[in-house]
């Protein structure tokens, strides 16, 4: 490493190479070139004509005066004067004169000026020493510095300085000029599909008149007569989806520009349409029924774990930490929608505190549940009887799901960061699939029978075939904390939930979300999770249940469970405060479904 001392010397050394040069610059080259010595008068023109001052070290410009930049390969005439061999050569092509005086000189009558290079070459020499050196090593070079040395290095300095701040110059041009040419490329692109979009705007908005020119006829009014009592409910209804319509326009505008306008996406005209009836068809959460999960013990805690219904939508059975499996008759609850007191057709109790519920998708009289012990339970809905337990799991296990497509099939997640893949009539795991972190959920793929998904700790969506439980598919990161839920939208996209407030849309063959969706609160407790393919409903902990529909970023629908409470639920309030929806399920087919609290307050409701 160049060390201070070094560069001090070097410093000194190139005052007296400065000096020796001018001996040199006066007699060495005609000695070693055996040239006519110059004449005296114009050797005395280099020297100084005062030397009262003291000692003045000669320091001749080093810059051609015909290209101004630093020597290359410096020759001298015979009239004293130096420049760049080929800067001269080039002049001397033009007037065989001296560029600087016109004395006379022919092409070949110049000669290297070996001083003036070994000077150039010094300099180069030390300025890389420089440039390895701090501006604090610079000033504090120890011993005498003559002053001439001092100059030096403040012309080095400013060339490296003239050298930085030109390169500066030019790379600040470039940049700009790149700039301006993808910002061109990005307009022009955006130009290109701003075209393609208004032709297929075009294109579909003749089509739209087409269709609604057609549909005019004397019974049917373009324009409906508010004097008829029907005309004046669709007059009504049309309005009522216009505002819905024009709320979330600009989720329509995006979904129709993502899918409609795309490239590669076959999204017809149609598809849009009924999407847009689906979404506009809806604006409210309708109360059909409330009942109540427990009414034993105003001391103990009736948290709603999970919900679920049959595979006929006959029954549901309600779960939680009362360590109850309640089924009741769906029909017999709307029937008798008054009271908020109904009895469950048939109950089971278990030992421990039940985190979820799971019917069997073809066999009506088989149930699955999961336990804060670990247990994995089957239970024959009819005879109320535990049928068959599954104990594998090492600590509390969340959640389980049975397989849509083979129903001897099930799985579970658990806090000892495994997934457990069960046979009915097995004992043991047919096999493990092995997390990182906490498995807070777990559910099929329902269109196949060997693709599982579960959310864990790592705020990640794991998505596995379970022939091969070591490698997973896909790996879904973009959550901020735990994913508390997983559930399947169609066979390739996936929902999940997180304590981070946000839903998020996942394709199965891509790693980033599609959508995110927010609106609701979710930082700690499990609110629920549930869809019927293009709504998604999800509950909060403001106590709300809230309704998506799928790819729109905010909510469609609240609904508030009412805070008006009976005595019993007053007690409770008094304990604790933090009131939130606890779980949710869809009613398959139909637009009904179930939503609890915290204070196990289960209602009933239906989207009109």
């Amino acid at each position: 490493m160049f060390q201070q001392d070094d560069m001090s010397e070097c410093v000194l050394n190139l005052s007296q190479d400065k000096v020796s040069v001018k001996s040199e610059f006066k007699l060495g080259f005609t000695k070693s070139q055996h040239r006519t010595p110059l004449k005296r008068k114009r050797i005395e023109k280099l020297e100084p004509e005062d030397d009262s001052s003291g000692p003045t070290v000669f320091e001749p410009d080093l810059h051609c005066s015909i290209c101004v930049s630093m020597f290359k390969e410096p020759h001298v005439t015979r009239c004293g004067h130096t420049f760049c061999r080929g800067c001269l050569s080039r002049s001397l092509a033009i007037s065989p004169k001296c560029p600087k005086c016109d004395t006379p000189v022919s092409r070949n009558d110049h000669f290297p000026n070996h001083a003036i290079n070994d000077m150039i070459r010094v300099r180069h020499r030390n300025k890389k020493h420089l440039e390895h050196m701090t501006i604090d090593q610079i000033v504090n070079l120890p011993g005498n510095i003559p002053v001439d040395s001092i100059t030096s290095i403040i012309d080095a300095l400013q060339e490296r300085r003239e050298v930085i701040e030109d390169r500066q110059q030019c790379i600040h041009k470039h940049m700009l000029h790149h700039f301006l040419i993808k910002m061109k490329k990005m307009k022009q692109n955006e130009l290109d599909n701003l075209r393609r979009e208004f032709k297929t705007i075009e294109a579909d908005l003749e089509i739209s008149e087409r269709n609604v020119r057609s549909s005019t006829d004397s019974e049917n009014a373009l324009v409906p007569d508010a004097d008829r009592p029907d005309d004046l409910n669709l007059m009504d209804s049309s309005a009522g989806r216009r505002r819905r319509l024009d709320h979330h326009f600009a989720d329509l505008t995006r979904s129709y520009i993502e899918n409609r306008c795309a490239v590669t996406e076959k999204f017809t005209l149609d598809d849009f349409s009924h999407e847009l009836s689906r979404f506009t068809a809806y604006d409210k959460l309708r109360p059909l029924a409330t009942l109540q999960y427990s009414n034993e013990n105003i001391q103990q805690s009736s948290i709603v774990s999970s919900i679920d219904f049959d595979c006929d939508s006959d029954y549901f059975a309600v779960a939680g930490v009362t360590k109850k499996i309640k089924i009741y008759d769906y029909h017999n609850v709307i029937s008798n929608s008054v009271s908020t007191f109904h009895l469950p057709i048939h109950e089971m109790s278990c030992q421990n505190k039940i985190s979820c519920v799971v019917w069997n998708k073809y066999h009506k009289n088989k149930l699955a549940s999961s336990d804060y012990d670990g247990l994995i339970s089957i239970w024959d809905t009819v005879s109320g009887k535990q049928t068959e337990k599954f104990k594998e799991h090492e600590k509390r296990c969340w959640s389980v799901d049975f397989n849509t497509v083979d129903p001897k099939i099930l799985a579970s997640g658990s806090d000892d960061a495994k997934v457990r893949i069960w046979a009915l009539g097995m004992q043991n795991a047919v096999t493990t699939i092995e997390a990182k972190a906490n498995v807070c959920c777990v559910q099929f793929n329902p269109h196949t029978s060997m693709h599982v998904a579960f959310g864990s700790a790592d705020h990640c969506v794991h998505y596995y075939d379970i022939r091969r439980s070591d490698t997973p598919l896909k790996i879904f990161k973009g959550h901020k904390k735990a994913v508390s839920y997983v559930k399947f939208c169609d066979a390739n996209t996936i929902v999940s939930a997180s304590t981070d407030s946000q839903l998020k849309l996942w394709k199965c063959d891509e790693t980033s979300p599609q959508f995110n969706l927010s609106g609701h609160q979710n930082e700690r407790n499990f609110v629920g999770l549930a869809t019927d393919g293009d709504y998604i409903a999800c509950g909060s902990e403001d106590n709300s249940l809230y309704v998506y529909y799928k790819g729109f970023q905010s909510p469609l629908m609240k609904y508030e469970f009412n805070l008006k409470r009976s005595l019993l639920n007053d007690l409770q309030s008094n304990r604790d405060d933090s009131q939130f929806l606890s779980a949710v399920a869809w009613r398959p087919r139909s637009t009904t479904l179930l939503a609890a609290n915290s204070q196990g307050i289960i209602k009933v409701l239906s989207l009109a």
